[in-house]
């Protein structure tokens, strides 16, 4: 019986429900705990039970879901990857890991209050939007905090408290910065480049476009009408073309939908999006060729290090979780990869006397950096690829200390 590339992607799917609108990690799924077959719950391998682990007088605590909740999958994945950064990492340090019951958070002041008896040092977590919406009602938090998220519009983002995410609107932006680099390569001085986004109408699909949008314009850029529509045919996508003049195309979609409509372009045309476009066919991963989408080819994506280049020499540091084969669930891991590496910067800084002092981190995740007197939030750059027969590579050649270098020629994005 011979099984084609949908079967896989919808072999790979089962038991994944989407979850990124209350995470805001900019995920487009994660296991939950109520889609997962009875039989295989008997085989989990999570490592929901763990409650401390490493040995020292350093304290940390590490804030997640409920093990019985349906975010215990991104939990434990975030989870696998603290303790892999901790293997490496973590000599002196003792972690505690706290789960939060509701993810409303209302008892949020008698946990930190819990913590402070227990006299930790650093908190890291929640990991969920809500969770971290229910920190709004803390003026000042008592341990410095590195929230995995970021809070709703609105919310007031506590003092203490330093903010990292997966945010979409992070991919947008460099996106952005990489089109215009390549647009202004394409058309000089003479005329400030144009660029067309389309977007479909879920929210996560729409922050993206939006993030794109505005860094393109502080880059110098204009904007045609964007493209807002559940597009699914090549023949209605060629419609909304008729008539568009544009240098570069950010493409808020989903592969699948890609691979329908990428006839409709001309082939020299660029087209960037998000990592909603990676199928699965990655440098580091074994076959990856099962997966290839050929019909993809020339398209840019931006992404993590940690899907993209395996010789990066952060990404290197750290082994691969075999219990993670999900393509979100790899970057959950990551993400705790440099949830803990961030974590360990901010503790030194304050030993060190330098609290506030702006960093950067060669993470994983991307280019990482802070400065807390500024904004609060971590800002992330990501990596770009390329489909190349099938397979998103890597862009540019990977230079010293692992940052990208573009092609004889080109010039990279600026960094943050």
């Amino acid at each position: 019986m011979s099984i084609n590339r949908r079967q896989i992607l919808r072999a790979a799917g089962q038991g994944i429900v989407a979850i990124g609108a209350q995470t805001g990690l900019g995920l487009s799924a994660a296991l939950a705990a109520d889609k997962e077959p009875e039989e295989e719950k008997k085989k989990s391998t999570l490592v929901s039970n763990v409650e401390e682990f490493g040995r020292g007088s350093t304290r940390v605590a590490v804030l997640l879901p409920n093990i019985d909740g349906p975010y215990r999958f991104a939990a434990d994945a975030v989870l696998r990857g603290v303790m892999a950064a901790h293997a490496t990492d973590g000599r002196g340090v003792r972690v505690k890991v706290v789960r939060i019951e509701d993810p409303a958070f209302p008892d949020a002041s008698e946990v930190y209050r819990q913590m402070q008896r227990d006299r930790i040092s650093m908190v890291i977590g929640p990991l969920i939007r809500s969770e971290v919406n229910g920190l709004s009602a803390i003026d000042q938090l008592p341990i410095p905090t590195l929230g995995l998220n970021l809070p709703d519009q609105g919310q007031q983002i506590p003092g203490n408290c330093t903010l990292f995410s997966l945010a979409v609107e992070f991919d947008g932006r460099s996106a952005a910065r990489y089109a215009f680099a390549e647009a202004y390569q394409r058309v000089g001085s003479m005329r400030a480049p144009w660029a067309l986004t389309i977007s479909n109408t879920s929210e996560l699909s729409q922050r993206s476009a939006a993030a794109f949008t505005e860094a393109w314009q502080a880059n110098g850029g204009q904007v045609d009408q964007p493209i807002v529509r559940d597009v699914q045919t090549y023949d209605e996508m060629t419609q909304l073309l008729a008539g568009v003049r544009a240098d570069v195309v950010f493409a808020a979609l989903d592969a699948e939908v890609m691979r329908t409509i990428r006839p409709a372009f001309a082939a020299s045309l660029p087209i960037y999006g998000t990592s909603q476009l990676n199928v699965g066919a990655l440098p580091t991963v074994a076959k990856a060729e099962l997966l290839a989408a050929p019909e993809l080819d020339g398209v840019r994506v931006v992404e993590m290090p940690w899907q993209l280049q395996p010789d990066h020499p952060a990404v290197a540091a750290y082994t691969r979780s075999r219990r993670l084969p999900n393509l979100e669930m790899q970057r959950l891991y990551a993400f705790g990869i440099d949830a803990w590496r961030l974590s360990r910067a901010l503790m030194k800084q304050a030993d060190d006397g330098l609290t506030g002092t702006p960093f950067t981190l060669d993470g994983v995740t991307g280019q990482l950096y802070l400065d807390a007197n500024q904004d609060p939030r971590v800002l992330r750059e990501s990596v770009l690829g390329v489909y190349r027969q099938g397979i998103l590579q890597p862009a540019y050649a990977s230079g010293p200390g692992g940052y990208e270098q573009a092609p004889a020629g080109g010039s990279s994005p600026r960094r943050p």
